[in-house]
Order: structure tokens, then C-alpha cells, then sequence
């Protein structure tokens, strides 16, 4: 496992995605995005039994960790809840507008911070 991937990666996460594949056996998930190209590995052991069915639109909440088998990123899921009806692309924007508000403000809080006074 490569330190410089394991120190890019936040620590607890809210992902969301389509429920496609449980094994209750070995506690994995596999959801998917929008794009059906990515996939994404849930660990389960915290939320079993996942009462929910496959296809439906779930948010999982949990840290983000790497597989040690294959190196790839593995959500160790804490909370599960179903988004059936929530409109992706709609909230992906929201996000997006959420996150350049904050950038916009903490560049303005760092600017001002950093200004030395007039006297």
C-alpha cells in the first residue's frame, strides 16, 4: 500500500449509489454511481442485515479504507439509509454549489487574516 493513497483519502465519507450485489456471507456490498463504471466495494459487518433490495438508491455513511488484497478504496460502512426518489444529478450540483460557496468564503476568511492593518 502506497502512504501517499492512504493520506488522499478523507477518513468518514456519505457516499450514495445503486445497491447491485450483497454477499451476507463475506459482509460486501457492491454499489455503483450513475455511470455504472464505477464501483465501489461496501464492508457491511456494522449493518447486517441490509433488509434493503437490489437496485434500490442507497446513502452509505463510514470511512473510506483501502483492500488490502487489491488496493482499491473499500467503504466501511456505519450507517445505511435508502434515497430511492432522490434526483443524483440535482444533489451532485447542490454539492457543487455547496462546496464553491465554501472555497469562495474561506479564500475571503484566509485573505482577510492574512492583511496587516492600516494604522
Amino acid at each position: 500500500m502506497d502512504i501517499t493513497q492512504t493520506n488522499s483519502l478523507p477518513n468518514v465519507v456519505r457516499v450514495n449509489g445503486k445497491f447491485v450485489e450483497h454477499d451476507s456471507t463475506s459482509c460486501l456490498a457492491i454499489i455503483t454511481h450513475l455511470s455504472e463504471d464505477v464501483r465501489l466495494t461496501v464492508q457491511t459487518q456494522f449493518i447486517e442485515p441490509i433488509l434493503f433490495p437490489v437496485n434500490s438508491l442507497l446513502e452509505f455513511l463510514g470511512d473510506l479504507d483501502w483492500n488490502p488484497s487489491d488496493g482499491s478504496p473499500i467503504l466501511k460502512a456505519r450507517t445505511v439509509r435508502c434515497v430511492d426518489g432522490l434526483d443524483l444529478i440535482l444533489y451532485e450540483r447542490a454539492l457543487s454549489a455547496q462546496r464553491a460557496y465554501l472555497c469562495s468564503r474561506e479564500a475571503t476568511r484566509n485573505s482577510s487574516t492574512t492583511s496587516v492593518p492600516k494604522e
